[in-house]
């Protein structure tokens, strides 16, 4: 059976508009659009079933054709004066129900598109389809019937028509695995969705300021949400307001209490800023502007853009990157200098067993965990106050090292020394960066 043949079959069973037609035999020929496909083949069906020189007509023939909107077919009809072709008129096609039969619509879709991009900022798109499962169903239930070998997919023609006009109208390029922007039409609402992709900007916070949070709530940062002084709302809002994003959120390296000022270096951070208009910022504006917002609370280095996977080293090397914590403790008698001989024996190269401290355990899971302390060095400064240099294992809590947790953290240094804590003032001095060692200078 020969093409036209297998066409003439598909249209006495089922009337298709001819850029659906024309998708069934996708792979044959060249240069051609689905709907010159569809065209070509109802046109030379109509001359195979009229013959000028003869007259013959192949009624059968034609009547499919005028249900299928062919206008020269309506008119020869017409001209023969076939019984009741009067009430002969066009159906709709079985899979688009005419959508695509004109390019008006495709355009309409555009045409919305278009409006809403011009708000964003981007370098690359990619066009995305979301087909009504009843339509895919009848365009397989045809390809399924008939074995058509040669056909496409409704969704792959709209992407393909959608991506082109378009890149077209916009003058971006398409980018197939990593787009700025991606757009997902509703086939056959018309209606889309923009899914933005967010900007990732890596760099070290310091916190010279007690008293902040690292993180701003559950919230986040976001335009509608009330800020609260933290970190996360320090870095972010400044971000937020530069790309007009719908939101900021961090990811820290590890996170501070509280209480704790986080000095030197620096924590590592990536800022993901959600669904930004404004892509192309000036980092340095960005520090200026955190130090300004937060009024010297927060400084931050070395920022760069990254991407998300940043995030997940992130969190992997805070666990086990060394850090160098500065505690001065007041402790309730009286500490001798032989006694901070002995802490920092003790605690050279110790393997600690912390059961999760009793002020967190209400938000983490109940288990122990090895953590090491690689150095400590003491010095005292009155008859009970001391200052200690902890070099350890990141994941550490450095509080309970020191007050033993009621028995959770073992050893530590209020067991070694048989004296209680009664005030740490904590600060975190360096966060070593992948690859490089750091060793606590004397005091």
């Amino acid at each position: 059976m020969d093409e036209l043949d297998l066409a003439k079959r598909i249209l006495s069973k089922y009337p298709l508009c001819s850029n659906c037609l024309g998708r069934l035999f996708a792979s044959l020929g060249y240069g051609l659009s689905n709907r010159d496909r569809g065209v070509a083949i109802k046109t030379l069906l109509l001359m195979k079933a009229y013959n000028v020189a003869t007259g013959s007509v192949d009624f059968e023939t034609v009547l499919l054709l005028t249900k299928g909107g062919v206008e020269p077919a309506i008119k020869l009809l017409r001209n023969k004066k076939l019984e009741g072709y009067e009430s002969l008129k066009a159906e709709k096609c079985y899979i688009c129900e005419d959508l695509l039969e004109s390019s008006e619509f495709l355009k309409a879709v555009v045409g919305k598109i278009l409006d809403k991009v011009k708000e964003y900022e981007f370098e690359s798109f990619l066009v995305g389809t979301h087909v009504d499962a009843e339509i895919l169903e009848r365009e397989e239930r045809i390809v399924s019937e008939f074995g058509i070998p040669f056909s496409e997919s409704i969704k792959k023609e709209i992407n393909r028509e959608l991506g082109k006009k378009l890149q077209e109208a916009i003058g971006r390029d398409v980018n197939y695995r990593n787009p700025d922007l991606t757009i997902l039409v509703h086939f056959p609402q018309g209606e889309f969705s923009l899914d933005v992709k967010p900007l990732f900007i890596y760099g070290r916070y310091r916190k010279l300021m007690r008293g902040l949070s690292q993180s701003a709530g559950r919230l986040h940062v976001k335009a509608n949400v009330k800020a609260k002084p933290s970190v996360e709302e320090f870095i972010g809002r400044p971000l937020l307001k530069l790309t007009e994003a719908e939101m900021v959120r961090l990811h820290g390296a590890g996170r501070e209490d509280v209480d704790v000022l986080m000095l030197g270096n620096g924590r590592p951070f990536v800022a993901e800023v959600v669904k930004p208009k404004k892509r192309n910022i000036e980092l340095e504006r960005v520090k200026e502007m955190i130090r300004e917002y937060s009024k010297g609370a927060i400084e931050v280095e070395d920022l760069r853009f990254t991407d998300r996977k940043t995030i997940a080293k992130l969190k992997a090397l805070s666990q086990h990157t060394t850090k160098l914590y500065r505690a001065v403790v007041t402790f309730e008698n009286e500490v001798a200098e032989s006694q901070l001989n002995l802490v920092e024996e003790v605690f050279r190269n110790k393997v600690i067993k912390q059961r999760t401290p009793l002020r967190v355990l209400r938000r983490r899971a109940d288990k122990v965990r090895s953590k090491i302390v690689y150095e400590v060095k003491a010095r005292k400064l009155s008859n009970g106050k001391v200052e200690f240099l902890i070099k350890c294992q990141g994941g550490l809590y450095v509080k309970e090292l020191i007050t033993g947790d009621e028995g959770r953290t073992k050893p530590s240094i209020a067991e070694v020394l048989e004296n209680k804590p009664i005030e740490i003032v904590l600060d975190v001095l360096y966060i070593e960066e992948f690859g490089e060692d750091i060793v606590p200078r004397g005091c």
